[in-house]
């Protein structure tokens, strides 16, 4: 009996917290939209696509959520008052992977037998890179993605690997390269470093599915380039992008050893987020967005590739060369790297900031495309 009533009080605080967006959604003039994207799961990186989506189409488009990590909630309230919406939009985050009883294509495909009448819009996801997830024995459905995509009167991703495997599969809808959305941030001038020495570091837990299959390679790099740059007198920061983040890189790969380090703990506000990383001089990052967010500021950065992803973004935004995959590690080369980006840091800021204007002028017409339709 308590366990059907924790059950029960749980499923009316999930009704509750969605109800003002539901709200939003019902009393809105404009075009409403289902979204189905990588939310709910305490990583700024996702929540930043979605709000990135939103103030993108907001003019003309009100979004209402299903959730990923728990689809159901707020599900009573939506089938009593969510009817014939407009569109139903899959949205960022590599998330065209799996198969069609599972992930993110079950649950669109839940919400296209729901409203069989809305249009179909995809808006800047990543596709999952065939062969890595082969290699982890994840395979992916892509009969049953092209079926989705064929349907859609607007198909958009995140790069131009994504772009590529959509073509292998034939995809017959026109395919539109939305970059990143997190992108929308992207600073619009140039704030000179301080140039005294400060990086931002992000390491991130994601098991064995990491280029090298050993992240225990990925740990003992962590630790030895934190060593390196304390020694080298460069101020440390970590910045998590979520909570476990913080946990990895303090506990499991053990930099809480290094008492000079420093925290940043806000992982849960962007704009406060974007800003600590346009105080540091340099940013060294695994996780995506972590990278996106310095992009965004105009820092000078090196990625840890762990996967095809990081690549999808860095290649089609211009950033060759701004890698080290996690099979490849070098910390001292490494180290070099960040040197010589603090060394020529006014030139770099130039570069990201280029860059990052071509980008984003990219993106917004691809939004303009989109609302064009609808």
């Amino acid at each position: 009996m308590l366990n059907s009533l924790a059950h029960y009080i749980k499923v009316i605080k999930q009704e509750f917290i969605l109800f003002p967006q539901l709200l939003k959604y019902l009393f809105s003039s404009k075009k409403r939209a289902i979204y189905v994207g990588c939310t709910g799961m305490g990583n700024l990186g996702d929540e930043a696509i979605l709000t990135a989506l939103e103030n993108y189409i907001a003019d003309k488009i009100v979004l209402y959520e299903i959730p990923y990590k728990n689809p159901k909630a707020g599900h009573i309230a939506r089938k009593w008052f969510v009817k014939n919406p407009d569109l139903i939009i899959l949205g960022g985050g590599t998330i065209i992977k799996k198969g069609k009883k599972e992930s993110y294509l079950k649950i669109i495909n839940q919400q296209i037998q729901l409203y069989p009448d809305a249009q179909l819009a995809v808006l800047g996801p990543g596709v999952a890179d065939e062969d890595f997830a082969k290699s982890f024995g994840f395979t992916i459905d892509t009969q049953s993605w092209k079926d989705f995509l064929d349907a859609c009167s607007f198909v958009s991703v995140r790069g131009i690997q994504s772009k590529k495997q959509l073509e292998k599969w034939n995809v017959s809808s026109e395919i539109n390269i939305f970059h990143d959305p997190a992108i929308y941030y992207s600073k619009k001038e140039i704030i000179p470093k301080s140039k005294s020495k400060k990086i931002g570091i992000n390491f991130a837990y994601i098991g064995n599915r990491i280029y090298g299959e050993n992240p225990k390679l990925v740990e003992q790099f962590a630790k030895e380039i934190v060593g390196l740059l304390l020694k080298d007198n460069w101020s440390v920061f970590l910045y998590p992008t979520t909570k476990s983040d913080l946990d990895y890189m303090l506990n499991t790969i053990g930099l809480k050893e290094f008492k000079e380090i420093s925290i940043y703990e806000n992982y849960t506000d962007i704009n406060k987020s974007l800003s600590f990383i346009e105080s540091m001089d340099i940013f060294l990052g695994q996780r995506l967005h972590s990278i996106i967010f310095a992009a965004n500021t105009f820092t000078p950065f090196h990625a840890i590739e762990y996967e095809p992803k990081t690549s999808d973004f860095l290649l089609t935004t211009g950033f060759e060369g701004y890698t080290s995959r996690t099979d490849l590690l070098d910390a001292q080369k490494v180290l070099n790297r960040i040197n010589t980006l603090y060394e020529s840091i006014d030139q770099e800021q130039q570069k990201i900031a280029g860059l990052m204007q071509v980008a984003k002028k990219e993106q917004e017409q691809c939004v303009q495309k989109l609302l064009s339709k609808y």
